[in-house]
């Protein structure tokens, strides 16, 4: 016993004061660190909450400009497609009645619109659906993109003050928007002659307002929609300064440098701005949503301001209250804590294996006290709805309100009745995610605990079952799809036997679907007109696998045969195995009575066409020549005969024959383009090497809307074409000299008067006038006198450009057009004419006779409402040539001043 005794543990020398004291020091300092940690903590966790304010405020604002330029770009696409096809199909510009119920139906159905109008040539409105626009002429400046405005692309004009164009008024970029103000468009055809046309529309921007294209936003958001210029086209009420048309204008120019979409901060007003912008990618606008930071951030700093002031006093009291339990309890409590720390070391390795098994199902775990409506969820049933665990309190009101509109009347009843009961329950319903999606979870669950006869503690799960149920809503949307759809569907098995039909199987041929259950198609509908061979050769193709297509007869349930296209393709199960057969059939019986009506069409158009009085070419919409009469080859000079050239890509044809014409380049771009527009097109005349000359007429082949072909004819008109080149010689040029006569003369200097004023290119007139003519002709004779004026026009011509202009105005007056020339250079070259006509006398009858000439210049000015300005101009520095004793010109300034500066011989 002693032995025993001995061997007791002997107890442990407890701690001297000095270790307690180090031990009391290092708590206290712990205590310390845990406060400058926990203020550290709050402080960080306030600036992240500000940080997720402003980044989850700038996805809202980027989805709403996304939003609103998607909706933008869908209406401004719609807009462009409806003027191009009323450009594309409309008819021709003379038919005005015609033109304004065209438009004023095409109206009707845009709501985006205030009116359609028709541009003419002249830039005038010649049609509208507004009757007051008609005759107006509308400004086309400032539109976007740059370029003419018979461009065939939309382009966007500044917005206008008024309802419409003909009460439209131009705007001040820099100011706010009006109550009332619209914004154009314009749309041409790529033609610049004078048959070009124009579709002007009027967009009515209160249409995107009352249209659900704005998003509902704060106070202080603001959405914009903005040209490439800076310039305001819709707004929602923001206020508009001086600040925020610079930031407009900022943000026009990172669009113009290549920046499509991103965001900027800014000051205005004071205050800082987070700007998200985007660009539409067919049009020069650019949309911009703004919010303020400050008010952004208000609630993070609200929440952030709480914590610091709630939450870290909170933490230090609760960490001093620790210190003291810790001196009070520090050695009584260290056989509890030994037995605590046993206690929840069990729990934890229970808790652990319970979750384990959970996660395993990945279904979540909840409760509800059915008495006092509170519930607790487990991190699964938050995550599975998108929320981090815990994201806000649950309750029974707060579940409800997140099922469907649909669903919680439903779940609300089977709960009052289902919890009555002693078993278990289970329901399945949509709860709203945290995207905003609606998601499908099963909930199962049994009341556990009771008081009083009524419910009190019910626990269960939530299992997501969204992936099932998507599952069979899509199976549920294909069946729908395949019963209605307008092609036949069969599907058998593997032995050719009929499992399912859609009800156009029976619209095809006539039989139930009770009727075709069970059986196979062989039984049904073949007709005995296709040979063995051929259902060999389908059999081995979809036994292969592969996919089989063709054309059959079949027969019908009432005896009548009718043509089908189907299509079979063999469908495999996991393992790779043949398990079903689809067959989509589809009825081609009206097209192929319409093709043997083709052919027996087409032989008598054979007929027609070999006995047609000139060359005819038709060709198939891919190109491909389907019939040509011999004339042809003999117009175009062609070693092959008509039939050879059936069945060829007609381009070889074009190629072949283009040496022959004149401009071979231009013949062969013609007639692709001609095939690309599809438009009839008649009396196109071309030239031939040789001076033989052809018309062609273009006519595009249609059987309803469906296009056939294209139809050439092409005729020689060589005789025509000389008869028409005389009669325009002697409609232009003077008969005894050759130069332009007054008429052509004036026509054409009126042509570069407007072109100086489009293009601010130099243009000047010369006078000329013959010194002492009336001599010449007292003296010599008029037979010497038109010697003279030939002669003259001979020397003038030989020193002039292609480009320059020669024109006989009467008598002895002629006068220069001088394209592309300023005052100086007009100068050069008249001096040098001058002195070439003095320096070389005329020869006739043996005799030398010598002229001079004097001249008066004068360049074209932008306020010139006529030729005759610039002549009078010119006539009158011509008059103080001859005034200051002749063989000289004088010259009037381009500003308006008359210019002494003279030059003589």
């Amino acid at each position: 016993m002693q032995a025993t005794d001995s061997a007791a543990p002997v107890p442990a020398t407890p701690p001297s004061n000095g270790r307690q004291r180090l031990g009391d020091i290092g708590f206290i300092g712990f205590i310390a660190l845990c406060v400058l940690v926990a203020w550290l903590s709050v402080h960080y966790h306030g600036g992240r909450l500000e940080e997720e304010a402003l980044a989850a405020r700038q996805q809202v604002a980027a989805l709403d400009a996304q939003h609103l330029e998607s909706h933008l770009a869908l209406t401004l696409r719609g807009i462009d497609l409806t003027l191009q096809a009323l450009l594309e199909n409309g008819p021709p510009a003379e038919a005005g009645h015609t033109w304004n119920g065209l438009l004023g139906e095409a109206l009707r159905h845009s709501p985006q619109l205030r009116s359609l109008s028709l541009l003419g040539p002249d830039g005038r409105i010649i049609a509208s659906s507004n009757p007051a626009n008609i005759g107006h002429r509308p400004g086309l400046g400032g539109y976007q993109p740059d370029g003419s405005g018979a461009a065939p692309l939309l382009r966007i004009g500044p917005p206008q003050a008024g309802r419409d164009l003909i009460d439209g008024a131009a705007m001040d970029p820099a100011a706010a928007l009006p109550p009332l103000y619209f914004v154009p468009v314009l749309r041409g055809t790529g033609r610049t002659d004078e048959r070009s046309l124009a579709m002007l529309a009027a967009i009515n921007m209160d249409y995107f307002l009352n249209n659900g294209a704005l998003p509902e936003r704060a106070p202080t958001d603001h959405l914009e929609i903005l040209s490439f210029d800076g310039q305001r086209l819709l707004d929602d009420n923001a206020p508009f300064d001086l600040d925020l048309h610079q930031a407009n204008r900022t943000l026009a120019a990172r669009w113009q440098a290549g920046d499509e979409n991103g965001q900027v901060s800014e000051i205005l007003r004071d205050k800082r701005y987070e700007a998200v912008y985007r660009v539409t990618h067919h049009f020069p606008l650019g949309v911009v949503a703004r919010f303020d930071t400050d008010a952004a951030l208000a609630g993070a700093r609200a929440e952030r301001s709480r914590q610091e002031t709630r939450l870290f006093p909170t933490v230090a009291l609760g960490l001093g209250g620790a210190l003291l339990g810790y001196i009070f309890f520090r050695r009584a409590g260290s056989r509890e804590r030994a037995a605590r720390q046993a206690a929840e070391d069990a729990l934890r390795a229970s808790e652990a294996r319970y979750r384990t098994t959970m996660d395993a199902v990945r279904d979540g775990m909840w409760e509800w006290n059915a008495q006092t409506g509170t519930m607790r969820w487990d991190r699964r049933c938050f995550e599975m709805l998108g929320y981090p665990p815990g994201a806000f309190e649950v309750d029974f009101p707060t579940c409800l309100a997140m099922l469907h509109p649909d669903d919680a009347p439903l779940v609300s009843g089977q709960l009052a009745d289902q919890t009555s009961k002693a078993e278990g329950f289970s329901n399945e319903f949509r709860m709203r995610t945290a995207t905003g999606d609606w998601h499908w979870v099963e909930g199962r669950g049994r009341v556990v605990e009771w008081q009083d006869g009524k419910p009190l503690r019910v626990v269960g799960t939530n299992s997501d079952i969204h992936a099932r149920k998507t599952g069979e809503q899509r199976l549920r949307l294909l069946e729908a799809a395949l019963n209605a759809a307008a092609n036949a569907v069969v599907i058998t098995n593997p032995q050719a036997v009929i499992e399912w039909v859609n009800p156009a199987f029976a619209a095809l041929t006539g039989y139930a679907e009770s009727e075709v259950i069970g059986r196979t198609p062989r039984e049904l509908i073949n007709s005995g007109t296709q040979s063995g061979e051929y259902y060999a050769a389908l059999w081995n193709t979809i036994l292969a696998g592969d996919v089989w297509r063709g054309e059959l007869v079949n027969r019908r349930s009432d005896g009548r045969l009718y043509h089908e296209a189907l299509t079979i393709t063999p469908i495999h199960d996991d393992h790779g195995a043949l398990d079903h057969f689809i067959a989509v059939k589809e009825d081609i019986s009206a097209r192929k009575a319409a093709e043997t009506a083709l052919d027996a069409a087409h032989a008598r158009l054979r007929a027609v066409v070999d006995n047609f009085p000139g060359a005819v070419i038709l060709e198939a919409p891919d190109g491909t020549i389907t019939l040509v009469n011999q004339a042809l080859c003999d117009l175009l000079g062609l070693q092959q005969c008509a039939t050879e050239l059936i069945g060829t890509p007609s381009a070889d044809l074009a190629d072949a024959v283009s040496r022959n014409f004149v401009e071979a380049d231009a013949f062969i771009s013609r007639i692709r383009t001609l095939r690309e527009h599809a438009r009839p097109v008649q009396g196109e005349e071309i030239e031939q090497v040789g001076g033989r000359w052809l018309e062609r007429d273009f006519v595009p082949v249609h059987a309803g809307d469906t296009l056939l072909g294209f139809l050439r004819l092409y005729r020689d008109v060589t005789e025509r074409k000389h008869h028409e080149q005389a009669l325009q010689r002697m409609a232009t040029l003077d008969g005894l000299t050759g130069a332009w006569n007054r008429r052509a003369f004036l026509e054409r200097a009126e042509q570069e008067r407007l072109r100086h004023l489009r293009t601010r290119h130099p243009t000047t007139l010369v006078m000329l006038d013959l010194d002492y003519f009336k001599r010449i002709n007292d003296t010599w004779g008029h037979a010497a006198g038109d010697a003279v004026l030939c002669d003259f026009v001979r020397q003038v011509q030989s020193g002039l450009r292609s480009t320059d202009m020669l024109g006989r105005l009467g008598g002895e007056e002629f006068a220069l057009l001088l394209a592309d020339t300023g005052l100086d250079g007009a100068a050069d070259l008249t001096e040098r004419l001058r002195a070439s006509i003095a320096a070389n006398p005329i020869e006739y009858a043996g005799q030398h006779i010598g002229i001079t000439v004097s001249a008066g210049i004068a360049p074209f000015r932008a306020t010139d409402r006529s030729v005759e300005a610039a002549l009078g101009r010119a006539d009158e520095a011509l008059y103080r040539a001859k005034s200051a004793g002749r063989n000289r010109f004088e010259s009037a300034a381009d500003d308006g001043d008359a210019c002494d500066q003279a030059c003589s011989a």
